[in-house]
């Protein structure tokens, strides 16, 4: 089986990248890398590949695939990233479409959809990027993700870095998860301000950081964070158990649990599965 994975890195999310790699463990699976930033047309790819499935971003559907797809009676092969954050009026456009309804077989999606099935691929660790070393350990690091910080922050060490995933003037580190990640190790301690929601960098921080917690007063987090790791991960529970959320995110978390629930949703023959990690 063929599946061709479009690049659709974001700023904090890596997904496609991880969903590749842990596709390439299974022996019944050729998995191909679209990486969109480079000139192979639509028609070339598909053609030279002849994918049983593919899986592209609704940002990412031109209309090369367009014409492809009619041209070619091409059937329900798609896999659709629906982004983070598609607000339902947009996703509404997007479901009663042509395309979904003739080539969508699945939709990755925070949202249901009516007339496509939708899986939804919570964040994970991305165990593919590699450490990136430092000189010294440093003994803080502050996510930014606004343009203050609770001033107590500040207060936790005279030796910390701010860093943030976008343009930020306080942030001294600046760049998308997939290049600061890397980093995560080099800090003794990792505390994420002002989040409203649990997303890949807070996954890869909390694989690599010993120390990792979020200062936030977004209602619902601490009770959601409980439900995703276990424990009450703000930055006011002292009591955080490193090994037990460890073996969580190792037993919940990671690329092959993402890859088996996508699997899983959809239209194969499900004992590829018997197939992992050869």
């Amino acid at each position: 089986m063929k599946i061709i994975i479009q690049d659709y890195t974001t700023a904090h999310s890596s997904e496609s990248r991880l969903l590749y790699t842990e596709l390439q463990s299974y022996e019944n699976i050729e998995a191909f890398f679209w990486d969109v930033h480079q000139n192979k047309s639509s028609y070339d790819l598909m053609d030279s590949i002849n994918p049983d499935f593919i899986v592209l971003s609704a940002l990412g559907v031109n209309k090369d695939l367009l014409h492809y797809f009619t041209y070619n009676n091409i059937g329900k092969i798609v896999v659709l990233k629906i982004p983070n954050g598609t607000t339902q009026e947009q996703i509404q456009v997007i479901d009663d479409s042509e395309f979904v309804k003739k080539h969508v077989c699945l939709a990755i999606s925070e949202k249901e959809m009516k007339n496509v099935r939708t899986v939804n691929l919570n964040p994970c660790v991305d165990t593919n990027i590699p450490d990136i070393p430092m000189k010294n350990h440093i003994p803080l690091c502050i996510v930014a993700n606004k343009s203050n910080i609770h001033p107590f922050l500040l207060k936790l060490s005279e030796s910390f870095h701010v860093m943030s995933y976008e343009k930020n003037d306080l942030a001294d580190i600046i760049g998308p998860n997939i290049s600061l990640c890397g980093l995560y190790h080099n800090y003794d301690q990792i505390v994420f301000d002002g989040i409203t929601d649990f997303k890949q960098p807070f996954f890869d921080a909390l694989y690599r950081s010993s120390n990792v917690t979020f200062c936030s007063d977004s209602e619902g987090l601490v009770e959601k964070g409980k439900i995703l790791f276990g424990q009450n991960l703000n930055i006011a529970n002292k009591n955080i158990d490193r090994d037990s959320l460890l073996n969580r995110l190792k037993e919940k978390h990671l690329p092959q649990n993402r890859v088996k629930q996508l699997l899983s949703q959809m239209p194969i023959d499900q004992s590829i599965f018997t197939e992992v990690n050869k």
